[in-house]
């Protein structure tokens, strides 16, 4: 059975790991990049980590996320946290995450 994840997990992931700061950006190069690397170590892992599912993320908080450049850019964060703490991955993909994001 595969485990499933998307832009919105690397993003929650990566907002967490900023610690909430109150203005936060990413890179779609970024998301991207981890999402072939997650995938190609971990063969029960599919990723979907296309334009579609990073504009989801930034419909879901239209008030606090733009798109510019190929770069999301998150104002006000804290107001979005416990949301953006719901879309958060199991602990399994943050570690891997993690690991990854380390290299």
């Amino acid at each position: 059975m595969y485990t499933e994840i998307d832009s919105t997990d690397i993003i929650a992931f990566f907002i967490k790991k900023s610690g909430f700061s109150n203005e936060f950006e990413i890179p779609f190069s970024q998301i991207h990049h981890l999402a072939k690397v997650i995938e190609s170590e971990n063969e029960d892992i599919l990723t979907f980590c296309d334009s579609i599912s990073i504009d989801a993320f930034r419909c879901a908080f239209t008030s606090n996320v733009v798109i510019e450049h190929s770069t999301i850019k998150i104002c006000n964060v804290r107001k979005i946290r416990p949301n953006v703490e719901r879309l958060l991955p199991s602990q399994r993909i943050m570690d891997l995450l993690e690991d990854i994001n380390k290299r």
